[in-house]
């Protein structure tokens, strides 16, 4: 792994894009060139040096896994995976032009595009398997824990979201994590506007609620992993609980990039959509590889659930996240896919 993404250098894109888009523009507009790159005849004739922002997260070490497998290699791809913070830090690095693709969450690329970022999605990549909550519901094994959720003391007196009103909750971001815990409130009763929500990265939200500065904090697999020994419980996995199944993640790009360069877009794709297919077939494999790019003991994964990775287009759960972000004013408007996605999805040639 090489870190080139300096804490100062996140910082001053950041506040450009929120200043006037940090190289983003109208949104929508743009990024809808195609290729005729077929995925089922590769070719590595020549090779083109990409730059991915990643986040030090379990879901990718995918990238990686796929990267040792030699995927991006057979489609032509030399590929520099830079880890980046948060999903605030891959976006902004994305329409700064600082990397060429970046892994984004759903609701964080639909926000920004909503916000006039003229990003795409250009592989579907990580989230909830199909029939997932279903399967959680009926207490199926290997199905009753998500990868997420919403952490409060055993002996808070807080027994479901609902209770939440009046209290401190601490949130990775705005857009997502805020989103879902939103939702898990309204719908089992409260009023998530009578919380107090607090940003707080989750690795450090997660000693803020064992020291008692929150009531309640969002974390994740593997910072999360043994809560209950801790004197905590879970209210909700909030993902499932939340959006049910389909895909959370993207990769996305800029739409200068996408029609500048729509050979390497599509060459990309085909490269993501092998690296889903593998990591849903070795899922130990996309823990090795995230540890080792880490430098953590391989251990700290080994019973961490791995997201089902996504190979074809899942426009069913793009709907369902616009409609809960729309129900919780993140965004203007409902798009088509034809709104936010580049032609690799359009088309299904990644698949």
């Amino acid at each position: 792994m090489n870190l080139k993404l300096t804490s100062a250098l996140l910082a001053s894109c950041l506040a450009a894009a929120a200043l006037s888009g940090c190289g983003g523009g109208s949104g929508s507009s743009g990024g809808t060139a195609s290729s005729t790159y077929d995925c089922s005849k590769p070719d590595a004739d020549s090779t083109t040096k990409v730059s991915v922002a990643g986040l030090p997260i379990l879901t990718n070490g995918a990238l990686y896994a796929g990267l040792d497998q030699g995927f991006f290699e057979k489609h032509g791809l030399d590929p520099e995976i830079e880890l980046v913070p948060n999903a605030q830090g891959a976006i902004a690095s994305l329409v700064g032009g600082n990397v060429d693709f970046a892994f984004v969450a759903t609701a964080s690329m639909l926000s920004a595009i909503d916000q006039g970022q003229a990003i795409r999605g250009v592989a579907q990549f990580a989230g909830i398997e199909p029939g997932y909550y279903e399967k959680m519901q009926a207490g199926e094994e290997g199905y009753t824990t998500g990868i997420n959720g919403l952490l409060v003391h055993d002996d808070s007196g807080i027994d479901s979201p609902k209770d939440l009103e009046g209290k401190t909750v601490a949130v990775q971001d705005p857009a997502f994590t805020k989103l879902m815990v939103q939702w898990v409130i309204k719908h089992d009763g409260g009023d998530p506007d009578k919380v107090n929500y607090v940003l707080m990265p989750a690795v450090d939200a997660y000693p803020a609620l064992q020291a008692g500065k929150v009531d309640a904090a969002y974390s994740f697999e593997p910072l999360m992993s043994g809560f209950e020994k801790k004197g905590l419980r879970n209210l909700s996995w909030l993902e499932v609980d939340v959006f049910h199944d389909g895909a959370m993640s993207y990769m996305a790009a800029s739409n200068k990039f996408i029609d500048a360069k729509p050979d390497v877009v599509a060459r990309f794709a085909c490269a993501i959509a092998e690296s889903d297919r593998y990591a849903n077939e070795h899922p130990d494999e996309v823990r090795m590889a995230i540890a080792r790019e880490q430098g953590v003991d391989p251990a700290t994964y080994a019973a961490q659930k791995v997201s089902w990775f996504f190979e074809k287009p899942d426009f069913q759960s793009l709907d369902r996240v616009q409609d809960v972000m729309l129900e919780f004013g993140q965004l203007k408007k409902k798009r088509t896919a034809e709104d936010l996605m580049a032609a690799p999805v359009l088309e299904g040639q990644a698949g």
